[in-house]
């Protein structure tokens, strides 16, 4: 699953490394953008408001990019509960970072503890590819999984 997926340069990159993708977005000129960019049936495409849309199915991972930082302090704990109502048990959530303190989960350094909210640990990690030329390079910020 892609929360906000935008144009598509990380749809992209995700679609290839797994059978079937379900890549979200508010605005239906990105979803038509990033239809163009992608060209293939493995990605169902959902217009939604990510802050009113519920998931018809659990997903083994869920992705964002450049996202925490548009989700207002207010919506901040609804929102990480509906990402976890989306994952399946033991799934993952992998995001890139977007800078600074992001709501109210504290910014870390690789190596330090896990953080704990809301049912789900944040942990940190350095990214494993030195490869900036592919858009997945910037995939290394959070990871969280469900407890």
């Amino acid at each position: 699953l892609e929360l906000a997926c935008g144009t598509g340069v990380f749809t992209r990159e995700l679609v290839r490394r797994v059978r079937s993708l379900t890549a979200i977005d508010a605005s239906p000129k990105m979803l038509e953008r990033n239809r163009e960019m992608v060209r293939t049936p493995a990605v169902r495409f959902v217009e939604a408001d990510l802050f009113a849309w519920q998931p018809d199915r659990a997903y083994d991972m869920v992705f964002f990019s450049f996202w925490l930082s548009h989700v207002p302090p207010s919506e901040f704990d609804r929102f990480w509960a509906l990402v976890r109502r989306c994952l399946a048990p033991g799934g993952r959530v992998r995001g890139t970072p977007t800078g600074g303190h992001v709501g109210r989960v504290p910014p870390r350094r690789a190596g330090q503890g896990p953080h704990h909210r809301n049912g789900i640990t944040v942990t940190w990690s350095p990214p494993r590819q030195r490869d900036t030329s592919a858009p997945t390079a910037a995939i290394c910020g959070v990871s969280l999984t469900t407890r």
